[in-house]
């Protein structure tokens, strides 16, 4: 609906000649990998992608994204960003050996955000909106079972987007009530209806949703006076506007206070306050996919948070690792323009809402102006055209209403336009329209120094950096082409044809036909952990009665997925036990097809005790541990056909090596065993940071012949400059370039193996992974080489940003700590 852009003020001044120059002229950053072919097309096709979007902004009325916010992305050009890096976990959980981050910016975002709502040292983290509402329920989740631990949840909604909420009841496992007509009354006789044992609300509740509804926050607080629950406050689009009011302005309006409160207090609205257990804040976004910050008080109690040794946190985010441009976005926007700047801005697009909206009704055209927002809906005089609402940027409601939002960059022009559209009038000659002075709001010298001063020390860094599963070398080929489509708005019709196609390839480069790529279903992700997430949800959705069966050895993030969900921990059901089984592993990582024999027979037989059925959903590995093992899947499913199962779904979690050339397994229906000698799975994860060495996102393909529809995901979930860096990664590095490189890596991890070896180093490793064990060196090395421990064990991965050059320096270092060591390796 915000694919017809208006055109930007400048044109095409500033453009670079093309991106082939920019992309040859970078060359002095790459970092050592086989020679990479210079892509003419693709490099062509970026350059008029850039030469259009650049002379095109948002729809001036777009109800989430606004020129002035996208503006502020251009200091992340000017610093030479994108160079790899991730904010993996937490904020202040920070990893010493993990230094490319943005972490500390990250933080003073939240303790701003925070210190506006009551709260300035509160627990929270930059992500996009559905996470952020997945992580503040859970939180609430957590509470509950600590304050009503005999008191099963209930997730209540009414305003906030249906799909949101229903995803999130689905990820968590909870029962869910979609409040009709803002009928609240009517919930306290559904919860007394309700069987089994007494149910505890959590409330997810909206300040002001992207079709202007509103909750009823009073009559919210009605509710939980009688009923014990929390409340969950959205304030993704205008918690800037509603934390920066004065209090004339706040009273004068008659908009209450956010407070970020536990323990929480009855009534939850009392004197002008809405006291929330946690907070979705968000306002300046600069993308169709919103990042906020998501807000909970330390106070409020985790039932589990354990600490994951091989990042050095509590693994509590919802999605591990996450992209580090999000939250210096975020930070930069707060030190750009401040709480002051922010209230001046939007107390310019309140002046001016209050302009057109006066206008609309002198035309004897009905509108609303919701106070808690920007937004005016109006029932047009005339009928408005698709173009019409596309160039516009308006959203269209029930009862032939539309919704457009008085943003920061609107000009007396887009007044006057919108107003004849909307009327079929001609608008008043003078009108008191304030347009907004930019120059007010510079980003400082000192600060765009820093930056660069900070990707300088970087990239000296990732040259070493040999301890987790990240590429440093793709950014270093293709940062000087993408680091101009910063600034820009990707359009959201671009973003999600082009999705769609790589997924289609995707499918196709796992050995589906055209015919049968259609009982598959494709989602870009944010990771592996929710490529997981959605994988095994996709599976228990179509057998609902399996048992869930993976390795000891899996990536720590899966069970956080699976203990996060009620109903697979059957945590309602009395005398069940958890819908799944932990399988041992062998000396290399690999699930041990009689353990899986083993344990499939005993779940079977206490299943055919208590009547029921007994099915399998198997999750393997395809390099995704510490020691890159792959699970031999058809000696898994040989193991279970000799006692007489089978499994009915297999999921693959290959986010480094299934993202490679050579795809060591195909996608299929479950009755195939293999194709084209290799083994069939049902659905795959894969990671694009990790082999490809892009942002932090990723991809999930599932069979779901049935449904057609992956399970825990919504449509919209996807960040357009993943779409955008993705497909650029695949112009530039074609099927035989890639091969080229995992080659390069390969020889590399025999170079390193055999030197170790000769110096007497013990090492363990998988055949055709990147991944070699050592014994854990002294912390000097861990932190100079980015490696992350395992108890006594550390790896080493040869990706392709490694040198052989590093492998030796890396070999030296590790011979002479050994000798001058115990035989047991001190603890980090």
């Amino acid at each position: 609906m915000f694919s017809i852009p208006r055109e930007r003020d400048g044109g095409q001044a500033n453009i670079p000649v093309d991106m082939e120059q920019e992309f040859i002229a970078g060359k002095d950053r790459w970092m050592s990998q086989p020679e990479l072919e210079v892509q003419p097309d693709t490099l062509r096709t970026a350059t008029s992608l850039f030469r259009k979007w650049t002379i095109q902004a948002p729809s001036p009325f777009n109800p989430l994204v606004d020129e002035l916010w996208v503006d502020t992305a251009k200091v992340l050009r000017e610093a030479g960003l994108p160079w790899h890096s991730n904010n993996v976990n937490l904020p202040d959980d920070i990893d010493p050996s993990w230094p490319l981050h943005f972490k500390q910016f990250e933080e003073q975002v939240v303790n701003a955000k925070g210190a506006r709502v009551g709260d300035p040292k509160p627990v929270g983290y930059v992500c996009c909106r559905d996470e952020a509402t997945l992580f503040a329920t859970r939180a609430l989740q957590q509470e509950l079972r600590a304050s009503f631990p005999n008191h099963r949840p209930l997730l209540v909604a009414s305003r906030l987007h249906a799909e949101l909420s229903s995803m999130v009841a689905e990820v968590l496992g909870l029962e869910h009530l979609q409040v009709i007509d803002d009928d609240w009354l009517a919930v306290e006789d559904e919860v007394n209806r309700r069987d089994g044992p007494p149910r505890a609300l959590i409330v997810v509740a909206t300040t002001g949703e992207i079709n202007g509804q509103v909750d009823d926050f009073g009559a919210i607080s009605q509710l939980l006076m009688k009923v014990p629950g929390l409340l969950h406050v959205d304030a993704t689009r205008n918690f800037d506007l509603l934390t920066t009011l004065t209090d004339d302005d706040r009273q004068r309006r008659r908009i209450p206070r956010l407070n970020l409160r536990h323990p929480p207090v009855k009534p939850t609205v009392e004197n002008g306050i809405i006291n929330a257990g946690t907070i979705v804040a968000g306002g300046m976004h600069s993308s169709i996919l919103p990042y906020v910050v998501v807000l909970k008080p330390r106070a409020l109690r985790s039932t589990f948070d354990p600490l994951i040794e091989y990042v050095r946190g509590t693994d509590s985010t919802i999605s591990g690792s996450r992209d580090s441009i999000p939250p210096l976005l975020a930070y930069l926007q707060e030190l750009r323009f401040g709480a002051r700047g922010i209230r001046d801005v939007y107390r310019g697009c309140q002046s001016n809402r209050e302009v057109l909206y006066s206008m609309l009704l002198r035309a004897e055209c009905s509108a609303e102006a919701p106070a808690e927002t920007l937004d005016l809906m109006i029932k047009p005089s005339v009928e408005i055209s698709n173009s019409a609402q596309r160039q516009w940027g308006l959203l269209p409601l029930a009862d032939q209403k539309y919704l457009l939002t008085m943003q920061p960059s609107v000009t007396p022009e887009d007044i006057n336009g919108v107003f004849h559209t909307l009327t079929g009038q001609q608008a008043p000659l003078c009108h008191s329209f304030g347009p907004l002075d930019k120059t007010l709001y510079p980003i400082s010298n000192a600060m765009s120094e820093q930056l660069r001063q900070i990707v300088r020390q970087w990239q000296d860094a990732s040259k070493l950096s040999g301890g987790f599963p990240l590429n440093h070398a793709t950014y270093a080929t293709l940062s000087p082409v993408i680091r101009h489509f910063f600034p820009l708005s990707i359009p959201s019709d671009w973003a999600r044809s082009t999705a769609d196609q790589i997924l289609e390839d995707q499918k196709s480069a796992f050995g589906l036909s055209r015919g049968e790529s259609r009982d598959f279903s494709g989602s870009f992700t944010s990771g592996s952990t929710m490529g997981n997430r959605i994988g095994i949800h996709t599976a228990l959705q179509q057998h609902p009665n399996a048992i869930l069966y993976f390795s000891s050895a899996t990536h720590y993030s899966v069970r956080k997925v699976l203990r996060d969900n009620d109903e697979i921990m059957n945590r309602w059901v009395k005398d069940a036990r958890r819908r799944f089984t932990e399988v041992p592993c062998d000396d290399l990582g690999r699930m041990r097809p009689d353990s899986l024999a083993h344990h499939v027979k005993a779940d079977k037989a206490r299943c055919i005790s208590r009547g029921e059925t007994h099915s399998i959903v198997l999750l393997v590995n395809i390099g995704t541990t510490f020691s890159g093992a792959r699970d031999d899947i058809l000696a898994l499913r040989e193991a279970l056909r000799l006692i007489g199962s089978d499994a009915v779904y297999i999921h693959a979690d290959g986010a480094l090596d299934l993202a490679t050339p050579t795809k060591d397994v195909c996608l299929g229906p479950p009755h195939d065993l293999e194709r084209n000698g290799k083994p069939v799975v049902q659905g795959v994860t894969l990671s694009h940071h990790k082999a490809f060495g892009i942002m932090v996102s990723g991809e999930v393909i599932c069979y779901t012949p049935t449904t057609h529809r992956l399970a825990a995901v919504l449509p919209n979930m996807t960040d357009p400059r993943a779409v955008f860096e993705t497909w650029l990664f695949h112009g530039i590095y074609p099927k035989s370039s890639m091969t080229r490189i995992w080659n390069y890596c390969m020889g590399n991890a025999g170079l390193l193996r055999d030197l170790l070896a000769a110096r007497g180093i013990p090492i363990k490793f998988n055949t055709g992974s990147l991944i070699t064990v050592l014994p854990r060196p002294p912390i000097s090395i861990i932190r100079q080489f980015h490696l992350a421990p395992e108890g006594d064990w550390v790896h080493f991965i040869t990706m392709p940003h490694i040198t052989p050059e590093a492998i030796k320096y890396f070999v030296e270092r590790i011979a002479a700590s050994y000798k001058a060591r115990p035989n047991v390796p001190a603890r980090l």
